[in-house]
């Protein structure tokens, strides 16, 4: 799981593009961020049969469509994200109401 911590800029390590925290001064920095594990147990999906209409509604019916206009194929998987930023957002209503 990624986390987030504040911790003091003497803490904090830069040589060229690296930066580093000792595990000490990770460990007592503050936890910074929603555990969104927490949020969602269980993985966000979209089922096979949505990605079927949502293709098939952007005109991809067959492999050779997909592979003849991937651009359609991106609009149809971004539509369907709706469903997943719909879900994200109503979750995180829920956990502030909560």
């Amino acid at each position: 799981m990624w986390q987030g911590r504040i911790v003091p800029m003497t803490a904090v390590t830069i040589q060229g593009d690296t930066v580093t925290v000792s595990d000490e001064a990770f460990a007592a920095g503050t936890e910074y961020g929603f555990d969104w594990d927490v949020a969602f147990p269980e993985p966000l999906s979209i089922s096979g049969s949505d990605l079927t209409q949502a293709l098939r509604l952007h005109g991809i019916w067959t492999l050779e469509d997909a592979l003849a206009n991937p651009q359609e194929v991106q609009a149809a998987v971004l539509a369907l994200s709706k469903v997943i930023i719909t879900g994200i957002v109503r979750r995180a209503r829920e956990c502030i109401v909560n």
